[in-house]
């Protein structure tokens, strides 16, 4: 018996040092998915509506940050991933609050789109043309349009 719980307290502990150090990783680090895998049971402890739309609008920023990252390094084959990550993330806020009419939290939410529209604009600004990946970014741009079509 004594093994046995040796052995859980064990792996609680290294799963728990492998989160702290994942925490702050990139698309381009090996602990990226330890903290992909993180996020994504982080969302199910949030309970109501209103909790899950304020982490992932935490998440959307980071989404953020991962993008201009990935161009400020010119990791242009993590350019794909991270734009549809972005996309997603924000399409997630909107339909939470769409469909638990979370009225009240549109202005916070459209001011976060409307910051993030001009960084992304910023990116695609000085993005080399001739490499095909800036349209992933310029989609995450249009998706944002759209989703702000949507809390209209």
């Amino acid at each position: 018996m004594k093994n046995v719980l040796f052995s859980v307290l064990t792996a609680v502990f290294m799963i728990l040092v492998l989160m702290f150090f994942a925490k702050d990783s990139k698309p381009d680090e090996s602990m990226y998915k330890v903290r992909r895998l993180q996020e994504k049971t982080t969302v199910f402890t949030k309970i109501s509506p209103q909790e899950k739309v304020e982490y992932y609008l935490s998440l959307l920023d980071k989404r953020f940050m991962e993008m201009q990252y990935v161009y400020d390094k010119k990791l242009d084959y993590f350019a794909v991933s991270t734009s549809l990550r972005y996309s997603a993330t924000a399409g997630e806020i909107v339909e939470i609050i769409k469909k638990n009419n979370l009225s009240a939290m549109i202005p916070e939410v459209r001011e976060n789109f409307e910051n993030h529209k001009t960084g992304i604009k910023n990116i695609l600004d000085s993005y080399p043309y001739t490499d095909e990946k800036w349209k992933f970014f310029q989609d995450a741009l249009n998706y944002l349009d759209l989703y702000l079509g949507q809390l209209e």
